[in-house]
């Protein structure tokens, strides 16, 4: 080796120029002591395992003030690494179940997990259930001498999202997975929030296309693809009531617990998962109306009581929100003298004034002339007020003129709906007289003929 005048430290081109011995040292540096550590280390490291990192030396970008030689060995030393076919990297050590095994691994079969602590903590034991072993999680500093050795040259593979995805997508992993995390139900909603947050760090729109990674209510699973090419949309529910409204729909409804910002990465993703908008009510309108009828009333209560929230949070989209609806059975209402029998209609009917129906006035117990009425309409609909909108009710009482006008119209209207009363004089005969002076004091007489007719 070539030394300068002390005979103790090497030569160097910052203070001894360009000599021929320079060419020497480097040499020495490179196909000597680079190359043989590289050979010596890969005994190191079969026999210590993955306490052998210990003996890598420090990448060039993480040297301090480094001097010509350590420079030197130390870049030629991680470019040899980076090329090297040799065993030196210690598989993790297996989970309960698989077979244990001895053998390092070389770079061309590794997959290396550079990802942070908490997210190394999470995705290499999935990747390992799913029978993926060849993985190593070397120190930072290996990853950085790693990472910066192979550029411009065949890449690492590494544990990324997408190669997640990748193996995600085959059915036969993902029903694996399942089933694994089927085992501990409690822990369900938080392994599908770790995992998707990961996934969506992926820049590609399609980080989650042909992945059934989206548990629904009734334990069964959909798989993500783009809204726009999808034939099923599913839901989540961020309030109760809208949870009580989508439980209809319980075949696209996604279990609570999913978080806000996971289901704000799969919207802003385009994923066929959708939150509850008013628009969404006709569709689920028509899923309800073959449940029980009680069911009916109650879900359309929470509708409605949904419509209100919805036109106090934006006004102007009152008239969309009933236009959307108008044809639909979405008012609810007993039917006076037959006490089983609830009759659904919709609003543009009930608006029509061609069927016997009113908005139930719920009349006190002291107001018996109008109690009496209403008992004594057989066939008259009595709309239940939780059925129908809340934010102008007043002219729907009965007590007001435009109320009255309502009820003397469907009056009008029971002959032909009712098919037991074929006049009004039949509508009228078995009603005490109370009754009917209730319909007189309410409104003037020529009024009540001219509406009734």
């Amino acid at each position: 080796m070539a030394l300068q005048s002390d005979r103790q430290t090497p030569i160097s081109e910052e203070k001894n120029g360009p000599l021929e011995g320079l060419k020497w040292n480097n040499w020495i540096f490179k196909e000597g002591i680079a190359r043989l550590y590289l050979l010596f280390l890969r005994h190191l490291m079969k026999l210590h395992g993955t306490s052998g990192y210990r003996f890598w030396p420090i990448p060039p970008s993480e040297l301090t003030n480094p001097d010509h030689v350590s420079l030197t060995i130390s870049t030629e030393f991680w470019k040899r690494a980076g090329e090297s076919s040799f065993d030196l990297y210690p598989q993790l050590p297996p989970q309960i179940g698989q077979s244990p095994t001895s053998d390092n691994l070389s770079i061309k079969k590794t997959i290396f997990d550079f990802l942070s602590r908490e997210q190394s903590k999470f995705i290499v034991p999935l990747l390992m259930h799913l029978g993926i072993t060849n993985i190593v999680t070397p120190p930072p500093t290996i990853a950085k001498g790693l990472t910066k050795a192979i550029r411009g040259e065949v890449p690492l593979l590494l544990v990324t999202p997408a190669y997640v995805w990748e193996l995600l997508r085959n059915p036969t992993r993902c029903k694996l997975l399942q089933d694994h995390w089927k085992k501990d139900p409690e822990s369900l909603m938080s392994n599908i929030n770790k995992l998707l947050s990961f996934l969506l760090k992926d820049t590609s729109e399609d980080c989650l296309t042909g992945c059934s990674l989206l548990p629904l209510d009734g334990g069964s699973w959909a798989t993500f693809s783009r809204k726009s090419t999808s034939q099923t949309q599913y839901f989540t529910s961020s309030t109760p009531l809208e949870r009580k409204i989508l439980e209809v729909a319980a075949g696209r409804l996604v279990p609570e617990g999913l978080e806000g910002t996971v289901i704000n990465g799969l919207l802003e993703k385009g994923m066929n998962i959708s939150q509850l908008t008013f628009p969404d009510i006709a569709s689920l309108c028509q899923l309800v109306e073959s449940k029980d009828p009680e069911y009916r009333k109650a879900w359309l209560a929470n509708v409605w009581e949904y419509f209100r929230l919805c036109v106090t949070k934006n006004p102007g989209s009152k008239d969309k929100y009933l236009k959307s609806i108008e044809s639909l059975p979405v008012y609810c209402g007993p039917v006076v003298g037959e006490p089983d029998n609830l009759r659904f209609l919709s609003p543009s009917s009930f608006a029509s004034g061609s069927l016997p129906a009113i908005v139930d006035p719920v009349t006190p117990f002291l107001e018996r002339g109008k109690a009496t009425l209403f008992q004594g309409l057989n066939g008259l609909i009595l709309v239940n007020k939780s059925t129908f909108p809340t934010l102008e009710p007043f002219g729907e009482l009965v007590g007001v003129p435009s109320g009255t006008r309502r009820l003397i119209k469907a009056i009008g209207a029971l002959p032909s709906a009712a098919p037991t009363a074929h006049a009004l004089g039949k509508v009228f005969s078995d009603m005490p007289i109370e009754g009917i002076e209730v319909v007189i004091s309410e409104h003037h007489p020529t009024s009540i003929i001219t509406d009734m007719y």
